[in-house]
């Protein structure tokens, strides 16, 4: 009779279901949906000087307000690899510290970046792009979290 299951042991199950599997998958999602839309605004980001597009960078818990020099300045992007490059680097090594708990800021605070984003001209739509990409990626992967009863 010692493997007869009761409501005791179905309230264990799901306690550790919800302080352990749950918060494990959904921090998985965060990460994902966090490179996901560090990577789209990174590469919408028109490049001239590289200042803008190296000013793509992550926090948690804050936006940190942050303004950082060019990675690689450069003049009519030819610093674009590069740039990018960095700015995935360093983005994507705060990503890996994320804990369960943490929000997490995907931020650029040039002066000038939301006029870049929204110029008639060029249509780039950093911020919107980011946004939908994350937005798919969460949609994509919630359904598919391993949530498993037993663990």
């Amino acid at each position: 009779m010692a493997n007869q299951r009761n409501l005791g042991n179905l309230a264990g199950d799901l306690y550790k279901i919800a302080r352990v599997t749950i918060p494990r998958e959904v921090l998985k999602v965060k990460k994902q949906v966090s490179r996901d839309v560090l990577n789209t605004a990174v590469r919408k980001t028109r490049v001239d000087t590289s200042k803008a597009r190296s000013n793509w960078q992550v926090s948690l818990n804050q936006d940190e307000g942050d303004k950082v020099k060019a990675h690689f300045l450069g003049k009519g992007g030819s610093t674009s690899a590069p740039s990018t490059a960095m700015s995935l680097k360093l983005g994507r090594e705060q990503i890996k510290t994320v804990g369960d708990k943490d929000s997490v800021f995907v931020y650029n605070n040039l002066d000038y970046i939301q006029k870049l984003d929204s110029d008639p001209r060029f249509n780039d739509q950093m911020e919107i792009n980011a946004i939908k990409k994350g937005e798919l990626t969460a949609a994509k992967m919630l359904p598919q979290m391993k949530i498993d009863p037993k663990v």
